[in-house]
């Protein structure tokens, strides 16, 4: 089964008004392993786009990326608004390296962290 989203899929998605997810790799925050991804919905006629960085959790087998411990605690993620989806592809592009091919249906961000986390520790 395919994972990841066309960019026609990722539209369709949002018209309907489903999220699209992008895990964006890991990095150190304050010398902690931390991991970074990105959410994109649709609000009335804007494209709205988050980034969320959360530290890894120590046990090993829990992937749900919602729950890890947020790296700002006291800072909810800003919203980035947008016309369309490509602008909002192009800022996460430029902010934090996102990939046009990489978007996934909601839910599915965990099984990406989950293998980025088998491949980084094997």
């Amino acid at each position: 089964m395919r994972r990841y989203l066309t960019l026609s899929e990722a539209q369709l998605a949002l018209n309907r008004g489903k999220k699209i997810e992008q895990f964006l790799g890991g990095y150190l925050a304050d010398g902690e392993p931390a991991i970074r991804y990105a959410i994109i919905r649709q609000d009335d006629e804007r494209i709205v786009a988050n980034i969320y960085e959360k530290f890894e959790t120590p046990h090993p087998n829990f992937y749900d990326v919602g729950e890890f411990r947020d790296v700002e605690p006291d800072t909810d993620a800003e919203d980035f608004y947008f016309d369309s989806l490509e602008e909002a592809i192009s800022f996460l592009k430029e902010r934090c390296g996102a990939l046009t091919d990489r978007f996934v249906n909601p839910g599915l961000v965990d099984e990406e962290c989950r293998d980025y986390r088998k491949a980084k520790n094997s």
